[in-house]
């Protein structure tokens, strides 16, 4: 935009847009430093430094683009060649210190920061001190706070401790922190408090000490993070700059022999933006907030995530997305005023969780550290504790994941030595052959467990798989279980089978997920709408298939029904989660009309008790310390769904069909969603044809999440009348796939 600008302005005015234009082609070369392209980076960084000696020389504003081209070969492991353009840059800014001494701090500091993240600490302590050099009493208390910090730093790791604590608390000072009333500090300098008050944590040695300093970072965390203005992705990078201190509360905690209190804070580490959302949905219910208001944010809220997915010119489409975020807004202040109990009830919830399972269950919840897991096992009020190493849990767990998710091929035996090495691991230092027999198991996973399927796991050297004993589910957090409140819908079931038709032609589509179900043979999903028709005859429900399975119907219809069925594609999107997407009937050729994404489930809400994803990959996402994986599973969850059965990879679309319909039966007849889809895995398997259909691919990967209780009303109304059709159609289901299709 700005090149194309420059064409049409005068002379006097074009330096300025050069000028801008070359601040422009900086950012991108950072943006692309920082993700270690550095061949492209090279570009755009040459663009900016010609730009600023064109119009301003070698003047002071330059400095900041050489130091682009020094920190860019200093990240390659060029020293020299980056010192040189250090060197310009410092010459420029002695040249220039009368008039701008803050530049010369800031320089000597981002030098000195070069070379620690090289681990040259004592050259970089050395430039800190130049950068302190320069301090004057007008210095402001940022500038001073940084350099500060950084001496803090340089001096921690060269082992000077009692110099390293001077320092942080010298930042403490110019941030104006006092620990003893961690709540009002200043807003802005929450980042580099809570970055000081770790560091000082780890001079110490004694648990008191360093509990000390960690526990008010917790309290200007959390007051951080209850920022109305703070969104979902400033949340989350929060939350994962956090997770080092909630580690070290944990680990101090352990170390005076309280692991009660180390649980606590290993579950404020997990699905905190989720909880919020449960939250404010149920302060917005205690404040009696009318259902019109309601209504309208949450409609605001879907035409904005539609806005921002549609195509068409940027500029024209974040404008109006901003407009809608004020009339958003403009609702969020009517209700904080106007109803006061909404923000009471928010400020009251506790967030702690409940610190104990019932009897009859276990619950395991980890925390996965940079070095160590920690490993909680609640049962009934007991809980112990235990640690591994995080690099021998995680090649254990990423080893059974791709054993278990292979497709057909691959060795069939290879994933129970997987299952065998990883259960040693978890369960051995339990004993749990002789004392630990709970009836159910729940599982509060963390980093790569969140997409390990634990039925394949035993706790004995006998090799019986958790599956044949246990009933298991997942939680996204203990304190879930505060929230997780099931509501009985008007109408019991819902199905959904879209209908698919590959396109004419294929090599136009840039989709390179949806290319490749295409051109797999995979696109379409023919026994979908019998899979629908079999289970709505089961549940007495309705179902809406090919023409009548369309995005629209879904938004307009869905919020009546008690359980919601999904039996369609979906497409996993790692690098952009909220892109996650489901595929509806396409009625035009827009694909927003037959797509829908997680960003557009979030901000919708739902009645329903349970979401089935009869899809495959909805439970996978991007993974986020401090938060969990964002996927289909957690944006039905944020819609206010209590529990969803959800799978980890793409699972065969004949044992799909056989898995589900036997879900559903066992809910009929009363049983628990958790015991309900155990029995299902446990029927198919004992009636597969051939040994290779036992595979865990096969049955495995699909995964019930949140609340387990069975369903609320009438348990087996009317099944005995239907079985027989339900079971008739079942058998139309398998002549129909003959078990190639996968659901994607």
């Amino acid at each position: 935009l700005l090149e194309k600008v420059l064409t049409t302005m005068s002379e006097a005015r074009a330096r300025y847009i050069r000028l801008d234009l070359g601040t422009a082609h900086s950012n991108i070369g950072e943006y692309l430093l920082n993700l270690e392209r550095y061949d492209e980076a090279v570009p755009h960084f040459q663009h900016s430094l010609d730009a600023d000696l064109n119009d301003l020389g070698k003047s002071g504003e330059t400095v900041s683009s050489y130091q682009n081209f020094g920190r860019l070969y200093f990240a390659q492991g060029h020293i020299e060649e980056g010192l040189t353009y250090f060197s310009q840059a410092e010459e420029i800014v002695l040249n220039h210190y009368s008039e701008a001494p803050a530049q010369a701090v800031y320089f000597y500091n981002d030098l000195g920061r070069e070379y620690f993240r090289i681990g040259d600490a004592a050259k970089a302590h050395q430039y800190y001190l130049k950068a302190l050099s320069f301090h004057n009493e007008n210095m402001s208390d940022a500038a001073s706070a940084i350099t500060y910090f950084n001496l803090a730093e340089s001096a921690a790791r060269l082992d000077s401790i009692d110099l390293a604590e001077e320092h942080y608390r010298m930042v403490l000072r110019r941030i104006q922190v006092d620990i003893s009333d961690p709540v009002n500090i200043s807003s802005g300098r929450e980042e580099y408090a809570l970055k000081t008050l770790m560091g000082i944590a780890n001079l110490k040695t004694e648990p008191d000490s360093a509990l000390h300093y960690l526990l008010p970072a917790h309290v200007i965390l959390q007051k951080l993070l209850k920022e109305a203005a703070l969104g979902d992705e400033a949340q989350l990078r929060f939350r994962e700059i956090a997770y080092p201190l909630y580690e070290a509360i944990q680990l101090e905690f352990i170390r005076l022999g309280k692991p009660e209190q180390a649980l606590q804070y290993c579950d404020i580490t997990k699905s905190g933006l989720l909880r919020q959302r449960w939250i404010e949905s149920e302060a917005l219910v205690a404040a009696d907030v009318p259902a019109d208001l309601l209504d309208s944010k949450r409609s605001l809220q879907y035409e904005r995530t539609q806005v921002l997915q549609s195509s068409g010119d940027e500029a024209k489409k974040n404008a109006r997305a901003f407009s809608i975020q004020a009339r958003i807004d403009s609702i969020d202040n009517k209700i904080f005023n106007a109803f006061p109990k909404f923000s009471e009830y928010i400020n009251n919830s506790d967030l702690n969780p409940m610190m104990n399972a019932e009897s009859s269950e276990s619950i395991i919840c980890f925390f996965t550290g940079i070095d160590s897991t920690l490993v909680y096992v609640l049962t009934g009020s007991d809980l112990e504790l235990f640690v591994i190493s995080t690099d021998t849990l995680t090649h254990a767990a990423e080893a059974l994941n791709a054993s278990v998710s292979q497709t057909p091929g691959i060795s069939e035996s290879g994933y129970k030595v997987n299952a065998a090495l990883l259960s040693d691991l978890l369960f051995a230092p339990l004993n749990h052959a002789a004392a630990y027999r709970p009836e159910r198991i729940t599982i509060v996973p963390d980093g790569p467990l969140s997409f390990t399927p634990f039925e394949l796991l035993h706790f004995d050297e006998g090799n019986e798989m958790l599956l044949t004993t246990f009933p298991m589910r997942y939680l996204t957090s203990l304190g879930g279980r505060n929230h997780q409140k099931s509501r009985l819908a008007k109408k019991r079931f819902a199905g959904f089978a879209p209908s698919y038709k590959a396109p004419d032609i294929q090599d136009t589509i840039t989709d390179g997920s949806l290319a490749e179900l295409v051109r797999s043979g995979y696109y379409d999903l023919p026994g979908a709408a019998a899979e629908v028709a079999a289970i709505s005859i089961l549940m007495d429900g309705e179902s809406f298939v090919d023409s009548a399975a369309t995005k629209s119907e879904f938004i307009g219809l869905a919020q009546q029904y008690q359980i919601l069925h999904m039996s369609m594609h979906a497409i996993a999107d790692i690098k952009q989660p909220g892109q996650s997407r489901l595929l509806f009937t396409a009625n035009s050729d827009n694909r927003l009309t037959s797509e829908m994404t997680a960003s557009e489930i979030r901000s919708l809400k739902f009645n329903a008790d349970l979401v089935v994803l009869s899809a495959c990959q909805t439970n996978v996402g991007k993974l986020y310390r401090g938060e969990g994986v964002m996927s289909l599973s957690r944006a039905f969850a944020f819609a206010g769904i209590p529990s969803s059965v959800t799978s980890l990879w793409k699972v065969p679309d004949a044992s799909t069909a056989a898995i589900m319909e036997d879900f559903y039966k066992n809910l009929l007849n009363g049983e628990n969603k958790d015991n309900a889809l155990r029995l299902a895995k446990l029927n198919y398997l004992s009636n597969v044809k051939f040994e290779a259909q036992s595979h865990p691919r096969y049955w495995a990967g699909f995964v019930l999440t949140g609340d387990p209780a069975s369903l609320r009303s009438n348990s087996g109304r009317r099944y005995w009348i239907f079985a027989g059709l339900g079971a008739m159609l079942l058998l139309f289901i398998f002549i129909l796939k003959g078990g190639r299709s996968k659901r994607i």
